[in-house]
């Protein structure tokens, strides 16, 4: 049985809408495959560069710091009137800004020339999210194979879709399966590797594998494809992953392959640690089915006899384990070249905090707020009473003790963030602002209503970063900020000063409160170097939201009034006919919202599958505040002849993306599965 841990089995997680315009940022992530000819940094729709450099950074308290005198209970919006970074896009409004412009323009390429994060500034682009386990095609699960995301990505090409974002890889904990509570933040999940390409490499029998899938389906595996059933592909493809990991350990050192995986395990160190907790985690008498700091004390601390005695007497299981990560590496490296290959990049998805119960806390006590004597948390993640719940969000993941990291450089950190740069061309940092304030909650709490705001590293901790990243030769990888909540000046001055990082507009937080047009998240004000969704996978379907009603009265009012969209005609006697009547809104809200995020000046617009497929909230990946109910278990059906199917919406689509400034040069000349004209 898996260890019951809040870490592990807490709610999921949600954000409370922004209720403050943030300075418009300086700095964004790594370029696209290739530049599209609508400039983001065009005089009519983008701020000031000149201006946005030049607000001040906030400076912040040590980390550790309570915050409560600072902040309150909630931290404080901005106040009502002139917004923060407003000056600068009110100058470029009211005057002849076209010296303005290219002033700008001169200022990012000297720019370019010593930060490559700033390259994108360039481009402007369309993106879907989509996690691999939601993909058409095998029994039970999508998988990271050739033959399940090529498919993909050939649709992506076709239409027009330049990113591809992701979920967190790693191995979910197996209470309700939530990716954002892993057991391994750097590790790759084993089950989302493709046993037919094991079976390619001389792995596995074709056969076999196909006589196993035959078997499960047989007795009622799989779910018919409409979920994913988590639980029953770990047990299916268990078997055959271990066999396929201890053929590869069979071969000599001298076999390609063999030699790729000691190379591959020499390379990252890190995966020591992880394959030896897995092990006692999985076998070791007194540890399993129980938390690390819950073990026997000569396993649970780490002494130095024990755990030389575990790896011995565990070596077969680690090997297999190893082994599994590097086939892991494998064939998400055949995907990243896929993707490159059709002008894709990938954005990946890294939680601020990791599962308690996991090899990085285990490995690294010293870095996490722990009691000295058991390593049990002392202090945990949430957020205090907001929009999704009266009681806060109490997430349960053990918090750090910043200064720790401090004292080693960020090194913890560095190899994190390195290892989102091998899997993904940009990392979008879940709850970015945690590191500049964050809400800690006694670990003993049944709500996370008597927590305390607590200062985070600020600016020291994107310093660290860069110092630990220039030693190794290499550039920081390129971030996304999620910065949504109320964001106070402190994070808005971390992201555009420290982390040089694009934030977020989501379409649906858009239309609440006041109808003065000061909301962040209307399109009017997005700004060039932002990410703007039409929901993430924490939101309601557009098509849901609508139809729910999750989307009042008035929200609809208002959309149809900023839009300019007409109210539906009323039938008088029969007369009118029903083509007349239709709501151009409610008919199709998802179509609204995509348009909308498409033709926003932000460089990139992305949008989860399901709005592409104007699907209703039986579709709906997550719904925070909420543990089960059918989270993270979302599938598209139809399987392999699925994109074949939707060769019209990739049409509508790229006609958009056309349309929008957004088709890349890359994808221009993409014919579909024929490949290039």
């Amino acid at each position: 049985m898996a260890p019951t841990l809040r870490a592990q089995v807490a709610p999921s997680r949600a954000t409370t809408p922004a209720t403050a315009r943030l300075p418009a940022p300086t700095k964004m992530m790594a370029p696209p495959p290739a530049p599209a000819r609508r400039s983001p940094t065009s005089p009519a729709s983008r701020p000031s560069v000149a201006a946005s450099a030049a607000t001040p950074w906030n400076p912040m308290p040590p980390a550790g710091t309570v915050l409560a005198s600072a902040y309150g209970s909630v931290p404080p919006a901005e106040p009502s009137g002139r917004r923060a970074g407003e000056e600068g896009h009110e100058g470029m409004r009211g005057h002849d800004h076209t010296h303005a412009a290219r002033a700008a323009h001169l200022f990012l390429c000297l720019c370019v020339l010593t930060d490559a994060r700033l390259l994108p500034l360039f481009y402007v682009y369309a993106g879907v999210i989509l996690h691999p386990t939601s993909l058409p095609g095998p029994p039970g699960m999508g998988d990271i194979g050739v033959a399940t995301v090529t498919p993909f990505l050939d649709w992506c090409a076709g239409a027009g879709i330049a990113a591809w974002q992701v979920l967190p890889l790693v191995p979910p904990e197996t209470a309700h399966w939530s990716p954002y509570s892993g057991e391994d933040a750097l590790c790759g999940w084993p089950s989302l590797l493709s046993l037919r390409d094991l079976a390619a490499d001389g792995l596995l029998s074709l056969g076999a594998v196909e006589g196993a899938e035959a078997g499960w389906a047989a007795g009622g595996g799989g779910g018919g494809g409409a979920r994913v059933d988590h639980a029953g592909v770990v047990a299916h493809r268990a078997p055959l992953l271990a066999a396929a990991a201890d053929a590869l350990l069979s071969r000599p050192p001298s076999d390609p392959l063999r030699s790729a995986l000691d190379a591959w395990t020499r390379a990252h160190a890190w995966v020591a640690d992880s394959a030896l907790f897995h092990c006692l985690a999985s076998e070791e008498a007194g540890c399993v089915g129980r938390a690390w700091w819950d073990w026997p004390p000569h396993l649970r601390d780490r002494e130095p006899g024990a755990l030389a005695a575990a790896a011995q007497g565990h070596a077969r299981l680690a090997a297999r384990f190893t082994a599994l990560q590097f086939l892991f590496d494998r064939q998400w490296g055949a995907v990243q070249g896929a993707a490159k290959a059709r002008g894709v990049q990938i954005i990946g998805d890294m939680p601020i905090y990791v599962g308690g119960h996991s090899a990085d806390v285990w490995a690294h006590r010293g870095l996490f707020a722990l009691d000295p004597a058991t390593g049990a948390p002392s202090s945990v993640s949430g957020v205090p009473p907001d929009a999704f719940s009266e009681t806060g969000q109490l997430w349960g993941s053990p918090l750090y003790d910043w200064p720790s990291h401090d004292a080693e450089g960020f090194a913890w950190w560095a190899r994190r963030v390195g290892r989102a740069g091998e899997l993904y061309d940009v990392t979008r940092i879940d709850h970015f602002r945690g590191l500049a304030g964050y809400w800690a909650v006694d670990a003993g709490a049944a709500t996370a209503m008597g927590g305390a705001w607590v200062a985070g590293p600020g600016a020291t901790f994107f310093d660290g970063l860069e110092r630990a990243f220039r030693a190794a030769g290499a550039p920081v990888p390129a971030l996304i900020a999620e910065d949504l909540g109320v964001i106070t000046p402190d994070v808005a001055s971390l992201r555009t000063a420290s982390a040089r990082a694009p934030g977020m507009a989501v379409l649906q937080f858009a239309w609440g409160g006041p109808r003065d047009g000061s909301n962040p998240h209307l399109p009017h004000n997005h700004e060039g170097r932002q990410v703007v969704y039409t929901g993430t996978h924490d939101n309601e379907t557009s098509a849901g939201w609508v139809a729910r009603g999750g989307a009042g009265p008035a929200e609809v009012e208002w959309m149809r009034t900023y839009w300019g969209l007409p109210a539906p005609r009323r039938r008088l006697l029969g007369l009118l006919p029903a083509s007349k009547r239709a709501d151009p809104l409610l008919s199709d809200p998802a179509g609204a919202f995509v348009r909308a995020a498409w033709g926003s000046v932000a460089a990139t617009a992305v949008a989860p599958m399901q709005d592409f497929l104007r699907a209703g909230n039986e579709a709906r990946m997550n719904t925070p505040g909420t543990a089960g109910g059918g989270n993270w278990g979302w599938r598209m059906g139809g399987g392999g002849g699925a994109w074949a199917e939707l060769a019209g919406t990739a049409a509508e689509l790229r006609a958009l993306a056309a349309a929008t400034g957004r088709l890349v040069p890359e994808q221009e000349a993409w014919v579909g599965d024929r490949g290039r004209a």
